[in-house]
């Protein structure tokens, strides 16, 4: 969703619910969204029951028209490509150059190992997530 809302500013993540949907399959909701029941791999129709009232709104994945339609991943690969340099930018500074492993969970998750433990883990945690906010452009959890 953060990928959909840098393209189009008028989709509130934090306050509106907002639902992902492509082939017929929603793969990805907001919290808002996700507190009105609507689940993960649910159809958009009964998606859209659930967020109507609250004037929600189901965005469809980014498509090509040929050859198919077909969904297109370049915004998303991109957006990962920037998440990942952010994070590992992030971890460099953060820990001043010392050994980290970086591994890529999905298109938008990572594991992190660090060589050693920061010494406040909590402040280490919200000084990357900033500057990956920062360098990324998204909002992380």
């Amino acid at each position: 969703l953060a990928v959909h809302a840098r393209r189009d500013p008028t989709l509130d993540l934090d306050n509106v619910p907002v639902v992902l949907w492509q082939y017929q399959d929603v793969i990805c909701a907001n919290r808002a969204a996700k507190a009105l029941g609507v689940k993960k791999h649910m159809r958009p129709d009964p998606a859209r029951a659930l967020v109507a009232p609250a004037d929600g709104k189901l965005v469809h994945a980014f498509c090509r028209d040929w050859p198919g339609p077909r969904v297109r991943y370049g915004p998303y690969n991109a957006a990962s490509r920037e998440f990942f340099d952010a994070l590992a930018q992030a971890l460099r500074d953060a820990t001043g150059g010392a050994a980290t492993k970086l591994e890529k969970g999905s298109i938008d998750e990572a594991f992190v190992e660090l060589a050693a433990p920061p010494r406040d883990a909590k402040a280490f945690c919200l000084r990357v997530k900033r500057a990956v906010e920062a360098g990324a452009g998204n909002q992380t959890s």
